[in-house]
């Protein structure tokens, strides 16, 4: 009897030995739940969960004109490749708070969410996805959000991270940060409008872009350290558009 308890304890301590070897090469998962999407279309009313989080897009996704995306506090969302883009015909809720919020960034960047590409450290940078493109709607909404390192494109003014284009689309954000795009950490084209309030836009290649649209900055905004341009305008001669406008905002860099 006294030879088994021998033989158990020497068990154990060998399962805790490969336990904690494993963990000291950088072998343990993270202790994080994943969910990974594929190339998708949202034709239903579609929610992200914090209990699923983080979200790693493989594939593109869409959500369709009838359908909203609503993201929930706390909530990361990884951007797997250069050109991987998510497309909001209908609408897209990503509605957090002060202590929780929602995070769309790139899979390498670790600092949230963990080594989730399980590929060893590696960190973000400009430009490691496309965009989040809204085309269509009047409900899209941002708060309490931190988007980051995306924006992958050839020029500041035509491209960004967070995209909103097409006559009639409407787009809200406040209490959220747009920062280290490859371009443009907004831009805002083609007719659509969007509105940004107590929000930053930082280390972008221009802050914001607004390409024939119209954007309204308040709340004490803040562009710092872009590249190029906090604001940037391109409204051609004999192009009607509603009135942009910057209301207790800094740096405003317009050109």
């Amino acid at each position: 009897m006294l030879g088994r308890r021998r033989l158990r304890v020497r068990v154990y301590r060998l399962v805790a030995f490969v336990v904690v070897a494993a963990g000291s090469l950088g072998l343990a998962q993270p202790a994080f739940a994943v969910t990974h999407v594929a190339a998708t279309t949202y034709s239903v009313n579609t929610t992200w969960t914090a209990a699923g989080s983080p979200y790693v897009l493989d594939g593109d996704v869409t959500v369709a004109s009838a359908a909203t995306l609503t993201v929930q506090p706390g909530v990361i969302v990884k951007l797997n490749g250069q050109f991987r883009t998510l497309t909001v015909n209908g609408a897209i809720s990503a509605v957090g708070t002060a202590a929780s919020r929602i995070v769309f960034t790139s899979l390498q960047d670790d600092s949230v969410g963990g080594d989730t590409g399980l590929d060893g450290p590696t960190v973000g940078a400009a430009g490691q996805w496309y965009s989040i493109a809204v085309g269509a709607g009047l409900g899209s909404l941002f708060s309490y959000v931190d988007v980051r390192y995306g924006g992958y494109g050839s020029t500041n003014w035509g491209y960004g991270e967070l995209k909103v284009s097409g006559s009639g689309t409407v787009f809200s954000a406040d209490h959220s940060t747009f920062a280290s795009s490859g371009s443009s950490g907004l831009l805002v084209g083609s007719g659509a409008s969007a509105a940004v309030s107590s929000s930053t836009l930082s280390s972008n290649g221009n802050g914001v872009s607004v390409n024939t649209g119209t954007v309204a900055i308040s709340g004490h905004s803040l562009r710092s350290g872009n590249s190029q341009y906090g604001v940037w305008f391109n409204l051609p001669t004999g192009y009607s558009t509603p009135a942009s406008s910057l209301v207790s905002s800094e740096d405003a860099g317009v050109e």
